[in-house]
This record gives structure tokens, sequence and C-alpha cells, in this order.
């Protein structure tokens, strides 16, 4: 038996559908949506992203924390992903890159970081490199940062990225 709820009904005496066939358009009970929407604010599915593109990629400093973007979540269970885009000037010559999600601001975590926390040696030139995946379980109303650290030698350094966030219950 699936057991669908329809928001505008909510308003209404109408009770939520019950059924196991039929074409529904509202919220599955607990979250979730039957269709190619996005699930409502603070419902399971709910997603939310933010992403600097390459035309505003922010200014690195050779080995100091920043921050490349943020998402604000509110209270609930979350799992969140991202990508960082480091891009050197001509001869720009890299050492390392790392690049992870934190609930704390341009701070570097202990590896493995709840699986969101990504380091790469030498790297040939610009790569975008994935962050990972990392669980949050948040009582209040949380930022969440993609953040970056690299040491470089020559050039000058910027970063785009975009950070992921789907609620999960």
């Amino acid at each position: 038996m699936t057991v669908i709820y329809n928001p505008a009904s909510a308003l209404s005496s109408t009770a939520p559908v019950v059924g196991s066939t039929g074409t529904f358009t509202g919220q599955l009970i607990g979250g979730g949506t039957t269709t190619n929407n996005n699930a409502a604010a603070g419902v399971i599915g709910e997603y939310t992203s933010s992403e600097v593109l390459a035309g505003s990629a922010i200014p690195i400093t050779h080995i100091t924390n920043a921050n490349i973007t943020s998402v604000s979540l509110t209270a609930g269970d979350w799992h969140v992903w991202g990508v960082i885009w480091p891009v050197g000037a001509g001869g720009t010559t890299y050492n390392n890159i790392q690049g992870w999600i934190s609930n704390v601001s341009a701070t570097t975590p202990t590896a493995p970081n709840g699986g969101a926390y990504a380091l790469l040696m030498a790297p040939p030139g610009d790569v975008g490199l994935p962050v990972g995946m990392r669980r949050f379980s948040l009582s209040g109303t949380t930022t969440i940062y993609l953040s970056i650290r690299s040491s470089f030698a020559v050039g000058t350094l910027s970063a785009y990225g975009g950070l992921y966030a789907r609620r999960m219950r």
C-alpha cells in the first residue's frame, strides 16, 4: 500500500490519499515527490546547492585555507558532497591540493573527515577534485562549507566549485 500526502489537502479537511494505484502529484508522507519537481523544504529529498563558476573563482593564497562556497542547512539528517576546481595562472606549479566539507569555516579537518576530504599530491595541472560525501546530523540551522588549501610554487591560483546537499530524513 502506498500512502501519499498532498500539501493542498493538508490545508483543508480532505484526508491524505491512500491506495496502491493511480496518478499522484503530492508529496510522499515523510518526504519525496512523485514527479520531477523538488521535494518541499523540510521533507525527505529536499535539495539545495551552491556553485561558484569559473568566472567568479576566488583567489587562493599559498598554504592558506579558504572557503569556496557554503550552504545553510536546517535541522535534520543531510548528505553533503562537493567538488573543487583549482585554476592556476600560466606557469603555476602545484605541490598539493586539499579540499573538504566541514561545518567549521576554513579549518583543515582530520582525515578522513567522514569521507569528505581529498588530497592530491603534485597534480599535473588544473584538475577537478571531488571531495567526497559526508553525513551531517544537525539539531539546528548550520552553515556547511566547501573549502580548499593548496601549496603552489610559481604563479597565482584561484578556485571554484560546487557544494550540494540532500535531506535524507
